[in-house]
């Protein structure tokens, strides 16, 4: 009598089958990073090249006029997709070009393709509602021991600046003032400051959400130690919430300083700031002066 063999054959269990199908969606997902990542660098990249090909048009249209002066309408070799805008009257220009969402910039203040919004006259808006403290410190903030006070004492720009003192060792010292960002979007702040008396060892940061709130993971903290005369600093961070908030802390008790000409904006920052109160300046404001946004050209 014949006899049946009694070997069996292995099967992939129902849980095998869902292990080699997880590892298959995590090396897809890792894959998929990957290639993102390699095509955002090639498209900054591009964007790079084109406005380095694009300054280079600029400047020879320039010298062409034999002016020495920037065209006012958009040179005839800038590469398709090229946006341009220039002033006669403030005497400068920007170029832009953009790319599924990323937006990168030349202006003639600053020539280094770099991330910004679309050039237009009024492609910049300086988020800070009271940049200067002309009339009034509306929209600024004293922590519970640091008190302040408009002066008319120092000013880098206009005839005003915010003085603040910290009061005791205790708690906090802080200014602050919010600004309303967009998530994602990169920020730059600056502002002048100088002492008043006392020794000021200050921290100037941006905060999420409130003035107390976390530090953007990419924001860097920059340590001023003020002096008898105005010097700027400049603060750059990824929005990582609708409402950002420009931090100043001192350390010591009993410091007096004052700070002035406060800017920001999204990608481009002037380190001299443009006052909407000045005529001819290019910038104006959205709606009452000294205590909302004001617009202008990134140059």
């Amino acid at each position: 009598m014949a006899s049946r063999s009694n070997g069996t054959s292995k099967a992939f269990t129902i849980v095998e089958l869902l292990i080699v199908i997880v590892v298959i969606g995590i090396l897809a997902a890792i894959t998929i990073v990957a290639f993102n990542g390699v095509q955002n660098r090639a498209r900054i990249a591009g964007l790079q090249s084109s406005l380095s090909g694009s300054l280079r048009q600029i400047e020879i249209a320039r010298t062409s006029a034999g002016t020495n002066t920037y065209p006012t309408t958009t040179p005839t070799d800038l590469a398709s997709g090229t946006t341009y805008y220039s002033s006669a009257t403030l005497g400068g220009y920007c170029a832009s070009r953009t790319d599924g969402t990323l937006t990168y910039m030349i202006t003639s203040t600053n020539t280094t393709p770099h991330v910004g919004p679309t050039c237009s006259a009024t492609n910049l808006t300086n988020l800070i509602t009271n940049p200067s403290i002309e009339t009034a410190t509306t929209g600024w903030t004293g922590a519970a021991n640091s008190a302040i006070v408009r002066t008319t004492t120092y000013s880098s720009n206009g005839t005003a600046s915010l003085q603040a003192t910290r009061t005791t060792s205790a708690g906090n010292g802080y200014i602050s003032t919010p600004m309303t960002t967009i998530v994602g979007k990169k920020y730059a702040a600056s502002f002048d400051v100088r002492q008043v008396s006392g020794g000021s060892t200050l921290t100037a940061t941006v905060k999420n959400t409130s003035a107390t709130g976390t530090v953007p993971a990419d924001a860097v903290a920059v340590t001023v130690t003020p002096t008898a005369t105005f010097t700027r600093y400049t603060v750059i961070w990824t929005a990582e919430n609708v409402a950002s908030y420009l931090v100043i802390d001192s350390t010591n008790t009993a410091s007096v300083y004052v700070i002035d000409s406060v800017m920001a904006t999204e990608g481009e920052n002037s380190s001299t700031y443009v006052d909407p109160l000045v005529s001819g300046s290019g910038w104006t404001w959205t709606g009452t002066a000294n205590i909302t946004t004001s617009t202008g050209p990134a140059f």
